[in-house]
């Protein structure tokens, strides 16, 4: 059998387990997004981006203690943004986007989660991560190291203010919109111009376009 039969095997199966119970089909196909998504958001801001990790830990007590709370009164659990990028260039930002595949998986507290961690700003958020290192396991503190190394690789600094993005269905939008800075359609990513894909990504790319089409309407996928 060929690499094409494999791929396109994978996509299928995603698709139908998708309707399983618990499946969380975004920790399985973020994967095979991120090689198009720098420059699907470079297309929708009409600015550069840059992926800069994954997972980056938010400190789940901020919730309830609010986006000033100190640093000792933070138990150092954490839930995590999606991605983080780096928005260069004039005016630079950070932008933490969190992707939904499930049309009914908006997250009234997440969002403001996002919200507090935009006022608390990137400097405390990375020193946020000073704390979460402490309180971790040996065998994973590399992983925070790597972290902030490739924060600090970047031109970028941590005085920069922080903006929000959904990428989800558009069934969210009017939900999204309220909380998040901008929000991307799982629509408009599957029918990204062809021209716009990365040259050494197009063998992939309608794999993943016809994963998002199938994926497109509602779904009671529970979480």
């Amino acid at each position: 059998m060929s690499l094409d039969y494999s791929i396109a095997s994978i996509m299928t199966r995603l698709t139908d387990w998708s309707g399983f119970p618990k499946y969380q089909l975004e920790r399985r196909v973020d994967i095979f997004l991120t090689p198009f998504l720098e420059s699907f958001v470079t297309d929708e801001l009409k600015r550069p981006a840059v992926l800069v990790a994954p997972e980056f830990p938010l400190l789940s007590d901020l919730r309830e203690k609010g986006a000033r709370a100190s640093r000792q009164e933070l138990s150092g659990r954490t839930v995590n943004a999606d991605y983080l990028l780096h928005l260069p260039g004039d005016a630079p930002r950070w932008l933490f986007l969190e992707l939904k595949t499930d049309a009914g998986s908006f997250d009234a507290e997440q969002a403001d989660l996002y919200a507090i961690a935009k006022n608390r700003g990137m400097r405390e958020l990375i020193e946020d991560l000073g704390l979460v290192f402490e309180r971790t396991e040996k065998r994973h503190k590399r992983k925070y190291e790597k972290l902030r190394s490739a924060i600090a690789a970047l031109a970028g600094t941590d005085e920069e203010p922080i903006v929000i993005a959904y990428l989800a269905p558009s069934v969210l939008r009017t939900e999204a919109e309220k909380a998040v800075d901008h929000f991307f359609s799982l629509e408009s990513f599957a029918e990204q111009d062809f021209a716009r894909i990365p040259p050494e990504h197009r063998g992939l790319w309608p794999y993943v376009r016809d994963l998002l089409r199938s994926i497109r309407t509602p779904q009671s996928t529970a979480r």
